[in-house]
């Protein structure tokens, strides 16, 4: 029987032959606690830039990443609840 690895990222990362800087981002946004997350809300004036912006569904928490916000209302593909754009949550990093 073949041994799992001690990391499941670092062994996915291997298989999908993902470069080291692409494997760094994905752990530095997914692998940080809440306590180090600051939420606004998002509003007219929220733009994604180039790679994208990570916000969070008020109902069940779950956060994805959108490139643009030229939407009015957007269903969560978590909990399949419809929500308005102003009630979206934008996730700033604290570094």
């Amino acid at each position: 029987m073949k041994k799992l690895p001690k990391d499941f990222c670092e062994w996915l990362f291997d298989v999908m032959d993902i470069p080291f800087s692409k494997q760094m981002d994905w752990k530095l946004k997914h692998q940080r606690s809440p306590e180090e997350r600051e939420y606004k809300n998002v509003n007219r004036y929220t733009r994604a830039g180039k790679g994208g912006k990570f916000i969070m569904c008020p109902h069940c928490h779950a956060d994805t990443r959108v490139y643009h916000f030229s939407w009015a209302n957007m269903t969560c593909n978590n909990c399949m609840a419809s929500v308005d754009k102003n009630d979206w949550l934008e996730i700033d990093w604290k570094y």
